[in-house]
């Protein structure tokens, strides 16, 4: 197992003052430690249900990213869709397929933007930014294959995605770091809207879930994400085109409820039968027409602890 000598800028957080530490760590790349992504669509098909556009566009991405040896920029995903629909889980499978720690890898750097981001004045702003930068730097430097989740993007201050600018675009380097081999994963509920009312029509038009036009409403999540209050509006990122695929996430059926249902009952040792995967669906609340679950599978674990 390759191990690597590197020197390290370490702050204390209450003196500030700088010191300089040697320590080993492993290198993120090796093949003793990190994964590679040949299982990840096997994975997602086990464990994602109902979202057969979003495995196909994520599985494809991560695969051919990672194969690549001279990438031309990072790989960049912005996964949209009303809640409970599989975005975070795709996101911890995405870095389970990348590291043996998964989502707890030291090179997986996973930020909820409401908790961290929170403060919109000009001032908390400047500081943000700075933070953000130098926080991609030094995870980079450590690990190139470092993967980013930005979870709730567009609870972010309106102005802060724009620093990730030079990280994402098609530079060799960005002062003498390369950052063409990272990932970065951005999850919102922006275009929740515009996904459910087209997932709604299409079933009131008497047509099936596998003819959604999903590439067609892909495409138009930038334009949708461009306007909306927030991460993403007015942003260098969209408007320079550095976000690579947009992955819209649709509502999930009572089907997908049900199948969510019994992959908990199984991982709890619970008998799987038709009379509890049902009482599990009964306890989920349903859009007035009873097209789609509107929490998707978000509380089903709940769900079935709660009744058994």
């Amino acid at each position: 197992m390759v191990l690597e000598l590197k020197q390290l800028n370490v702050f204390d957080l209450n003196s500030k003052e700088k010191i300089f530490v040697f320590i080993y760590i492993l290198e993120c790349d090796d093949v003793n430690f990190i994964n590679g992504p040949s299982n990840l669509k096997q994975n997602l098909d086990k464990n994602v249900f109902g979202q057969d556009f979003a495995i196909e566009r994520v599985a494809n991405a991560v695969r051919s990213h990672f194969k690549n040896k001279d990438p031309k920029a990072p790989l960049v995903m912005s996964f949209h869709g009303p809640t409970g629909t599989g975005k975070s889980f795709v996101s911890k499978l995405v870095a389970e397929s990348l590291f043996k720690n998964g989502i707890n890898s030291e090179f997986v750097h996973h930020k909820i933007a409401v908790q961290e981001y929170i403060d919109n004045t000009q001032h908390s702003l400047t500081k943000f930014k700075t933070e953000l930068s130098d926080f991609i730097v030094k995870s980079v430097k450590l690990c190139k294959r470092s993967l980013f989740i930005i979870e709730e993007f567009n609870s972010l201050p309106e102005g802060l995605a724009d620093v990730l600018t030079p990280f994402l675009d098609y530079h060799d380097k960005v002062g003498d770091q390369d950052y063409r081999k990272s990932t970065f994963i951005f999850i919102s509920n922006v275009g929740a809207y515009m996904l459910i009312d087209r997932f709604v029509n299409h079933y009131k038009n008497n047509k099936t879930r596998e003819t959604i036009p999903l590439k067609n409403i892909a495409n138009d999540l930038p334009t949708i994400a461009y306007n909306t209050y927030g991460g993403f509006k007015n942003s260098k990122i969209i408007s320079k085109a550095l976000i690579g695929f947009y992955i819209p996430f649709i509502p999930l059926e009572r089907k997908h409820v049900k199948q969510c249902a019994e992959k908990e009952l199984r991982n709890s040792n619970i008998e799987v039968n038709n009379f509890n995967l049902e009482s599990v669906a009964d306890e989920m609340i349903y859009d007035p027409n009873k097209y789609y679950s509107m929490h998707g599978c978000k509380s089903v674990q709940i769900k079935v602890a709660a009744l058994f």
